[in-house]
């Protein structure tokens, strides 16, 4: 999930050119062909939604109050709150009412909206009870190693890393995660051990050179 959980989704970058330069484009089109061309689109965007399951359509919902959230908590908005809240209610539907509990949407904004709305102990016990099933994933593990680390139960959290890391050795995250448990803990040298095998399987992890280069003017 995480490099921590914060950063697992990318920005989208729109090109304003490409987009001016197909505004223009339909504008050159005959009128009778660009009504044709938009019944078209309109016909397949209707089809391509009656296909999606309703749990695909939760998520995509949930995903488009995230990213609203995610923009407001980047502008600072006090929106954002109630954006991250309308994001939760729908993935616990997914989840709750659908009983769906893929790694992948745990992994993704889900996991993340369960952070930035501090539900750490409902992420524990989904985190746990998804590690019931697949004991053997690093994933899960690291995830729940995070949140036991949020609340500050530090043995724990130290357990689940070490199980990640000997689940997967060449998956920097675990490793990234375990230093800054460490940095809490304020077991310095130990945290600038695992950095640094961080940036050894990912020299451009940018947050671990931070990281380290902080520690080394301590």
């Amino acid at each position: 999930m995480l490099d921590s959980l914060t950063q697992r989704s990318k920005p989208i970058i729109l090109t304003s050119c490409i987009s001016l330069l197909f505004t223009l484009s339909a504008y050159c089109l005959p009128v009778k062909a660009k009504e044709t061309k938009e019944k078209t689109t309109t016909e397949q965007a209707t089809k391509s939604e009656q296909e999606k399951s309703p749990i695909e359509l939760l998520i995509e919902q949930g995903d488009m109050y995230f990213d609203w959230a995610m923009k407001y908590k980047a502008d600072k908005d006090d929106r954002s709150t109630e954006y991250f809240d309308k994001a939760l209610e729908l993935y616990l539907e997914v989840y709750n009412g659908y009983g769906y509990d893929d790694v992948e949407f745990l992994d993704g904004n889900f996991g993340k909206t369960l952070e930035l709305t501090k539900n750490y102990d409902l992420a524990i016990e989904i985190y746990l009870k998804k590690l019931k099933e697949k004991p053997d994933n690093c994933s899960l593990h690291n995830d729940l190693a995070v949140f036991y680390r949020f609340k500050e139960m530090y043995k724990k959290s130290e357990q689940e890393f070490i199980t990640a890391i000997k689940l997967d050795p060449f998956n920097e995250s675990p490793y990234y995660n375990f230093a800054l448990l460490r940095f809490d803990e304020k077991r310095y040298s130990e945290s600038k051990e695992l950095l640094r095998k961080v940036l050894k399987l990912d020299p451009e992890h940018k947050n671990s050179s931070i990281l380290l280069n902080y520690l080394n003017k301590k």
